[in-house]
């Protein structure tokens, strides 16, 4: 699987996290850990992304 692709599904998954962080269903309570298990997910998918984005840069660089 190519870095863009991975890129691509980070941006998803931290788009569905974020969602669920804004959009809290009315039925469903979030406890205090549930909202900091997410946040900590949705920097984990950050950082990787970053670090798939610099690995296509380095890529890209190294091609030049």
């Amino acid at each position: 699987m190519d870095e863009n692709k991975i890129i691509e599904q980070l941006k998803s998954a931290k788009s569905t996290i974020v969602s669920l962080l804004e959009n809290v269903d009315e039925n469903y309570i979030f406890d205090g850990k549930d909202i900091k298990r997410l946040r900590k997910i949705l920097g984990e998918i950050r950082l990787m992304e970053q670090k798939a984005r610099f690995q296509v840069e380095t890529f890209e660089t190294a091609i030049i």
